[in-house]
């Protein structure tokens, strides 16, 4: 069953009132509809909505019984009250800002989109939809959708909501399954049970504190953080290296955490024995992530993935580890330095993986470098630790890898590439035979055929007529005297050029032409067809304004300006068409082989031309 209808109330500390009060207005009158108010006694439920504030408001308007008795004559004064003159272009520079919240649905966003383009005072439907699909683009939260939208070219906003939805989803069950992966992980890990001996998680018969002596104690097989005795049984002469008498290899500076600083105290790692050669044969081959220990074969090959990816297998040696030990590591030749994740640093030492803070460990070495990623971004290190490695059967190298916390492999990079001869460099130095260009003038010398005659675009424009047209022929316009010899050069000249010729054959349309002068101060020879313009059919192809032009800009530092050299000339007419170009002039009669300027077509036709160009090419406006 239903519950109580919800009464309206006004927000008066709303930051957007004229939205709030829009929407008052709505939840208002559908109330009334719903519970049947009669239209005389509305305003006292509008004014009891409203709140205090809204009763102070209608009781400075003085309205007489009639008024009051309209609800129209309030609604139209709290409207002129509340809502401000705003200024449309105000909110286009808004909108262009627009992005998509954290948390914030795809839907929710474009409904937000449409609510403010609804305040900018587009022309038209096609250029709101055109608007909200541009800010879509640019405010999206998914680079993956950006990309896929900008790759669709022409769409409707429909299409370009059903892509952003499609990834939203995805991306929300990539997230569902992962939860369900981290969950069966935790449920494994609980049925798991924590080694009394080592504190942690592995299966039975491979402790990898069974041949280790206790430092409190002096018992075997147990690690000190695990030690149950209450106080150490050693005596005053007992040796803190175990029961082998030979020097550990381990010895080095530690890092004293009472005082913070490096000191001399001694560090006892995993020592082993003879006493562990009665483990079972499972333990001859134990593979960890990355990284494999085998006794008794040294797996070393170099691979090359689909993705373009390039993967090495090194020998390591781990002193006070049997056996033969390699390492899976990637090749990066953009990278300077070295890589270990911190997850592979403790399986080669899993006695030093007791406490969080693993800069602090003895075998790491705090480091000053900082190490910064392609895209500037500091990548946080624990320090350093040199581990001997050697590619195949080359040469032993000491090499110093950064202890890092990431999900990835091993990165080996450039140097340690080169001294393991992983990677060769061969280098060539070829001098240049092309001058450098400086100016203008050396743009046109390394370029001279994009610079003489006209363009030519491929295909020929046929100009169509409507069905009702009816020919007509002009005689010829007089023409100064002073004027004659000059244009008669000019026409000679675009003769030269092909983009007239001379008719002899009688024609149905003969047009008269117009003279005007360039910024250069050279004669401009125009077609002047009113009769046929008004003949012709136009494809009516949209020319972009400078108002939808410029926003797209915003950001933007460097601009070039590219202007085409007689655009409309290089789009050739077919035969037909051109003697529908035919014009008079004092010195006989011409059409035009070329798209003439002065036709009602031509700024369609060569913008369509210009579009299909620069289709696809990025951070350009055509105008």
């Amino acid at each position: 069953m239903a519950g109580p209808l919800p009464t309206p109330t006004f927000d008066w500390d709303c930051p957007d009132k004229a939205q709030a009060f829009k929407e008052f207005k709505q939840l208002s009158q559908m109330w009334f509809n719903v519970k049947g108010i009669k239209k005389e006694d509305q305003y006292n439920y509008m004014i009891i909505w409203s709140g205090r504030d809204g009763l102070r408001v209608f009781n400075t308007w003085n309205l007489t019984e009639e008024q009051v008795k309209d609800p129209q004559n309030i609604w139209s004064r709290l409207e002129s009250h509340i809502q401000p003159t705003e200024n449309f272009r105000v909110h286009r520079l808004e909108f262009q800002r627009y992005r998509q919240l954290n948390n914030e649905a795809i839907d929710d966003f474009v409904v937000r989109c449409k609510s403010k383009v609804a305040k900018c005072l587009f022309r038209d439907e096609d250029i709101q939809e055109e608007r909200i699909i541009e800010v879509l683009i640019s405010g999206v939260q998914y680079p993956e959708v950006q990309k896929m939208l900008l790759a669709k070219g022409k769409m409707t906003l429909k299409e370009a909501l059903d892509i952003a939805r499609t990834h939203e989803a995805s991306t929300a069950h990539m997230s569902q399954l992962r939860g369900l992966e981290n969950n069966a992980n935790v449920h494994t890990a609980q049925k798991s049970r924590t080694c009394p001996n080592c504190g942690t998680i592995h299966p039975k018969g491979k402790c990898p504190a069974y041949s280790s002596t206790c430092h409190n104690c002096g018992k075997k097989g147990r690690w000190k953080k695990m030690c149950r005795s209450k106080s150490s049984s050693r005596g005053k002469n007992y040796d803190r290296r175990g029961p082998s008498k030979q020097k550990s290899q381990f010895h080095q500076k530690g890092w004293n955490k009472r005082k913070g600083t490096h000191g001399n105290k001694a560090v006892h790692p995993l020592e082993m024995t003879s006493d562990d050669e009665h483990l079972t044969s499972e333990f001859n081959s134990l593979k960890l992530e990355t990284l494999t220990f085998n006794r008794d074969l040294l797996f070393d090959s170099l691979t090359a993935d689909v993705r373009d990816e390039v993967f090495a297998t090194l020998a390591v040696d781990i002193p006070n580890r049997r056996g033969d030990h390699t390492l899976k590591v990637k090749v990066d030749t953009g990278a300077q330095g070295n890589i270990l994740p911190t997850r592979i640093f403790k399986q080669i030492h899993p006695e030093w993986t007791d406490g969080d803070d693993t800069a602090r460990k003895p075998l790491i070495s705090r480091s000053s470098t900082r190490l910064l990623a392609y895209n500037g971004a500091e990548i946080p290190q624990h320090g350093t630790v040199i581990l001997s490695c050697r590619y195949k059967n080359g040469q032993w190298h000491k090499t110093t890898f950064f202890v890092v916390d990431t999900t990835g492999t091993a990165l080996l990079g450039l140097p340690s590439s080169r001294e393991m001869e992983l990677v060769t460099l061969n280098c060539a130095v070829q001098a240049s035979t092309q001058a450098p260009v400086r100016n203008t003038k050396d743009l046109q010398t390394r370029y001279p055929d994009r610079f003489e005659g006209i363009g030519k675009f491929p295909g020929e424009f046929h100009i169509d007529l409507k069905d009702d047209a009816q020919p007509v022929i002009h005689s010829p316009r007089r023409l100064p005297i002073h004027l004659k010899e000059e244009l008669q050069g000019e026409l000679n000249r675009m003769e030269e050029l092909g983009v007239i010729r001379k008719v002899t054959e009688p024609t149905d349309w003969v047009s008269s032409i117009a003279l005007s002068r360039k910024s250069n101060g050279k004669l401009r020879v125009c077609l002047d067809p009113k009769d046929l313009n008004r003949a012709c059919r136009r494809t009516h192809h949209k020319t972009p304004t400078l108002e939808e032009i410029t926003f797209k800009m915003s950001g933007a530092k460097v601009f070039s300006k590219l202007d085409a050299r007689h655009g409309y000339w290089s789009i050739v007419l077919d035969n037909e068409s051109s003697l529908l170009t035919t014009f008079n002039s004092p010195l006989g009669r011409y059409c035009f082989k070329r798209l003439p300027f002065g036709l009602n077509v031509s700024q369609d036709i060569f913008q369509a031309k210009m579009d299909v160009i620069l289709e696809g090419c990025r951070c350009h406006r055509n105008r």
